[in-house]
């Protein structure tokens, strides 16, 4: 292997990460919605058992994820006019998509008496933390470490849903959502919004 070669092939590990870092900022705006929707439903779900109204759950998470679904699906469509299309932006849509995916299937499972409640959340846990490594090894060096601080986060919370009541497993998960994916997400906002507008200046 001659050194042009070597160089090409270095330019082109270049590309693909800060393709895949820009695809990752994508991402910053479904973990804040998402960071500040499931505790916001998790309270709210409370207050439903609260007042005897458990049975209609389902249908205010139904309804919630769907809003989140929508809103994003307009804000999308909106920066798709000025965003450049990147394959990163697939992968990571895959990977989340498909964990969002697998957590609803849980909460089937659980419904027709398959796994216990806690497992729920244990999993929901488990999933994010593999979403989370899995999307450090496609990011540059700076996040790549966040990335696995996380995704070790959530490991820890997942087995301290099964070690705590079944009751207060959802509280884990949900005060890890608001931690783990909307402050991250919001700080992150926050930090490219101010290298635009240094960049703009």
């Amino acid at each position: 292997m001659n050194s042009e070669e070597i160089k090409e092939r270095l330019a082109l590990i270049g590309a693909l990460a800060e393709d895949a870092q820009a695809g990752f900022e994508t991402m910053l705006v479904p973990f804040l919605l998402y960071g500040i929707a499931i505790p916001a439903g998790t309270a709210a779900t409370y207050f439903f058992v609260h007042l005897e109204l458990a049975k209609f759950v389902w249908l205010f998470w139904l309804a919630l994820v769907g809003l989140c679904q929508l809103f994003l699906s307009l804000y999308f469509r909106r920066d798709r006019q000025v965003k450049i299309q990147r394959a990163s932006d697939r992968i990571f849509a895959a990977l989340w998509g498909s964990i969002g995916f697998t957590i609803m299937l849980n909460f089937v499972f659980f419904m027709v008496g398959k796994i216990a409640f806690a497992v729920i959340f244990f999993n929901i846990g488990i999933l994010i933390a593999i979403g989370s490594a899995v999307s450090g090894t496609l990011v540059q060096k700076k996040v790549q470490i966040l990335m696995y601080l996380e995704s070790a986060l959530w490991a820890a919370c997942a087995l301290s849903c099964l070690l705590v009541s079944p009751y207060n497993a959802p509280f884990v998960i949900a005060g890890a959502t608001f931690v783990l994916l909307a402050i991250p997400a919001f700080t992150g906002l926050l930090i490219m919004r101010k290298k635009k507008t240094g960049d703009e200046r």
